[in-house]
């Protein structure tokens, strides 16, 4: 069994201001055209785990088998920049997120097939809040990509 998990959105909300952060998770390719303009790009090396920081938000993947970097190359010929690639596992992934201001904040991932394979339902678990998800399968615009 793979899981898949391609991309974090991220959003902050507080009573003062309302900022966003999205961040496109991209396999260690050097190769310029999988990366998203406009967003911030975390470069994922094959391996158990992961950390990417920026505005002071530090974000961390872990899982106990090996993530592994992957892409689709045609859907970077359509406008799915953020739901072509991302990384694999075999098992669960654990997404820590740190320094986050004190305030309400949510969290979009978005999960899409990449290659032929059908990939099981994912399933976020958070506190008391547990969301399953159908992945989308070869989306060929960003938008139709499944979302938790």
């Amino acid at each position: 069994m793979r899981f898949c998990f391609l991309i974090l959105i991220f959003c902050t909300y507080s009573p003062l201001s309302a900022a966003s952060l999205t961040i496109d998770i991209n396999p260690d390719f050097k190769r310029g055209d999988i990366l998203s303009p406009h967003q911030h790009n975390w470069t994922v090396a094959d391996g158990t785990e992961s950390t990417f920081t920026t505005n002071g938000i530090t974000f961390s993947l872990k899982s106990e088998a090996k993530l592994v970097g992957t892409w689709w190359k045609p859907g970077f010929d359509y406008p799915a920049r953020m739901a072509s690639d991302g990384v694999t596992t075999t098992k669960p992934i654990e997404i820590r997120i740190r320094g986050l201001s004190p305030g309400k904040h949510s969290l979009t991932t978005l999960h899409n097939a990449l290659s032929d394979a059908k990939l099981p339902r994912a399933t976020l678990r958070h506190e008391n809040t547990v969301v399953t998800v159908e992945p989308s399968h070869r989306v060929q615009h960003d938008e139709d990509a499944a979302s938790a």
